[in-house]
C-alpha cells in the first residue's frame, strides 16, 4: 500500500505586496521570521532578474517568493540535503508554474562546475544543542555542532567556487549561534560585508523549560540572547557579502 503523504497547507505573508500558499510536507522545515527576513532582505538588493541558488531550501519559499517579485532568471536552483525537502520544493514550485532545478545533496555538493549570480543560504544555522530540542527542527537535518556555525562556515569557505565574478553570498546570522565566529570567518573570506536586514524576535515559550542550557551555552559564548520584560529575545542579521566592487 502506497504511504499517504502528511502535509499542511499555508499562506505566508511575505510583505504588503506579497502573499504564497506553500505546502509544508513532514519533516521538513518550517518557514520563521529568518526566512522571512532573509526574502526581504534579497528583495531590496536583487535590482534585476538572476540566476539564483536558494541553498537548504526547505519548502522553496525563499526561491519561490523571489521568482513571483520577478527576481529571478530561469530556472531556479534549489537544493537541500533532505530528499523530502526537494520533493517539497518540487510540490510548490510547480505549483506557482516556476522553470526550476531541485536536486538534493550536501552544501554545494550537486553543483559541480556550476556558478550562480546570487546564492540565498537557508541552511540551519542554531546551536545543534538548540536545535534538537525544538520543534522547528523536529525530523530536519541539524549537524550544525554545538556553536551552531559547522555548516555556515563550510558555506562561506567554499561559495567563491559557484559565484560569478560579480556575483554575492545572502546569508541569514541568528543569535543562537556563535556569531562572532561566523563574521570572523567571513572576513576571511569576502573583502566586502554589509548588514542588509536585521530584527529581533521572541524565543517560543516552548523552549523555556531549557532555559538552563541556554544559560550555560550564552555563557560558553556559542550563542546570545537578551532578556526583556521576562521575555528571552533573540536576532536574526542577514549579510551580502562580495568580493568585486
Amino acid at each position: 500500500m502506497k504511504k499517504k503523504l502528511k502535509y499542511s497547507t499555508n499562506k505566508f505573508k511575505i510583505n504588503t505586496d506579497l502573499e504564497i500558499y506553500l505546502t509544508i510536507l513532514n519533516k521538513v522545515f518550517y518557514p520563521t521570521h529568518t526566512s522571512n527576513l532573509l526574502i526581504n532582505s534579497c528583495l531590496k538588493k536583487i535590482k534585476k532578474p538572476s540566476k539564483i541558488l536558494d541553498i537548504g531550501c526547505g519548502s522553496g519559499i525563499v526561491g519561490i517568493s523571489l521568482s513571483n517579485m520577478g527576481k529571478t532568471s530561469a530556472p531556479v536552483h534549489f537544493s537541500d540535503i533532505s530528499k523530502q525537502a526537494i520533493k517539497n520544493v518540487k510540490i510548490n514550485a510547480s505549483k506557482y508554474n516556476i522553470d526550476f532545478i531541485a536536486k538534493s545533496g550536501s552544501l554545494f555538493d550537486p553543483w559541480k562546475d556550476m556558478k550562480f549570480d546570487y546564492i540565498v543560504n537557508d541552511v540551519s544555522g542554531i546551536s545543534e544543542e538548540i536545535a534538537v530540542k525544538s520543534k522547528w527542527y523536529k525530523g530536519v537535518s541539524c549537524k550544525t555542532g554545538i556553536s551552531g556555525t559547522k555548516l555556515i562556515n563550510k558555506i562561506i569557505a567554499r561559495a567563491k567556487f559557484y559565484l560569478n565574478t560579480h556575483g554575492a553570498l545572502i546569508i541569514p546570522i541568528i543569535s543562537l549561534s556563535n556569531e562572532n565566529n561566523i563574521i570572523k570567518n567571513m572576513k576571511k573570506y569576502f573583502s566586502k560585508i554589509n548588514k542588509i536586514g536585521a530584527g529581533d524576535w521572541p524565543l517560543p515559550e516552548n523552549m523555556y523549560v531549557y532555559e538552563k542550557i541556554l544559560e550555560k551555552l550564552r555563557k560558553k559564548s556559542y550563542i546570545n540572547y537578551k532578556k526583556k520584560w521576562g521575555y528571552i529575545i533573540c536576532s536574526t542579521s542577514v549579510y551580502m557579502l562580495k568580493n568585486q566592487s
